[in-house]
């Protein structure tokens, strides 16, 4: 059972692993149920991979929406750093340019003592580190 999706999945240690499922098993999937998984998506609430048949993953844009109603501007960096490190996965990349942009806000708005300390180094450093995927991912896409 995935505690995120609440329900059971079949668990993939790697994304090609999922697809490899689904290339394998597709015609007999088909057969049984009469759909098919089409894309692998990654589950933070697992930490790892699973397969589905819906189009588009919408939990990571939910859960930055709600994030934001969260007091602790912290809570809600890391919140939102969650749902981007989602959106990367799941290759959505115009919607994790957006909460990058709103996430990086939040952080540049904490007092100078909270950003030097360790939770605000570690936040800086992710933000950095999803701003550079960020720019391999879209200029991958856009080659």
């Amino acid at each position: 059972m995935c505690p995120y999706a609440g329900k059971s999945k079949i668990l993939f240690g790697s994304k090609s692993k999922a697809l490899r499922f689904i290339a394998w098993n597709a015609e007999e999937i088909t057969a049984s149920h009469g759909y098919c998984p089409t894309r692998a998506y990654y589950c933070s609430g697992c930490g790892g991979w699973h397969v589905t048949s819906k189009e588009k993953y919408r939990s990571s844009r939910w859960e930055l929406s709600h994030s934001i109603f969260e007091p602790d501007p912290l809570c809600r960096i890391t919140a939102g750093i969650a749902c981007m490190q989602q959106m990367l996965y799941n290759g959505e990349y115009a919607h994790c340019y957006a909460a990058l942009q709103k996430t990086t806000g939040i952080y540049l708005n904490l007092p100078e003592k909270v950003r030097n300390d360790k939770q605000g180094k570690e936040s800086k450093r992710m933000l950095l580190s999803i701003a550079e995927r960020l720019s391999m991912e879209m200029a991958t896409e856009a080659a």
